[in-house]
């Protein structure tokens, strides 16, 4: 039998920030630019009664959070960290952004996220954590995520299982 309750996931990425000069990328925090998109996000849903907002464990996801939905403390979700790369010591500085962009457009599951973790154990881990956070009782939620993590449940939506489409952009 079919519930007649609708529930609304909003999924965001968290606002910009700046890994250069940031020797551990599970550290970065929000630049004076991803306050201020963070900001523009709290606008853009402030008539929107949220029950619950999820982050993943990483700085950047709580602090983003804490500004567009600042009612309510978030709930860290480590399943949805951002895919794990390598290390990108010896990586010249102007190269960087154009490298861990492409790096999401892998295509196989067995491709390594700049040498890290691979699509297929990504997607071993985040989409269990799909799941929990589904099974779980809220009606809207915003989950505050990261691109990569993102695109993987954007995949997951549209091909019904598992899938991963690596061009979409946020």
């Amino acid at each position: 039998m079919l519930c007649g309750v609708r529930r609304r996931l909003y999924l965001m990425r968290h606002a910009d920030v700046s890994y250069v000069g940031e020797h551990d990328p599970e550290l970065v925090r929000l630049t004076p630019t991803g306050h201020e998109q963070a900001a523009a996000a709290r606008a853009a849903v402030g008539g929107v009664d949220l029950d619950v907002v999820y982050t993943s464990g990483l700085v950047r996801t709580a602090e983003t959070a804490a500004v567009v939905a600042p009612g309510l403390e978030p709930r860290p979700r480590p399943g949805f960290d951002e895919w794990r790369g390598g290390r990108l010591e010896g990586v010249p500085r102007e190269e960087l952004e154009q490298l861990f962009v492409s790096a999401l457009h892998v295509e196989d599951e067995e491709e390594r996220f700049l040498g890290g973790e691979s699509l297929g154990e990504a997607l071993d881990r985040v989409l269990p954590a799909f799941e929990a956070l589904v099974a779980e009782p809220w009606q809207t939620a915003l989950a505050v995520f990261h691109g990569g993590v993102n695109r993987i449940l954007l995949s997951h939506a549209l091909a019904g299982g598992r899938a991963y489409f690596g061009g979409f952009e946020q």
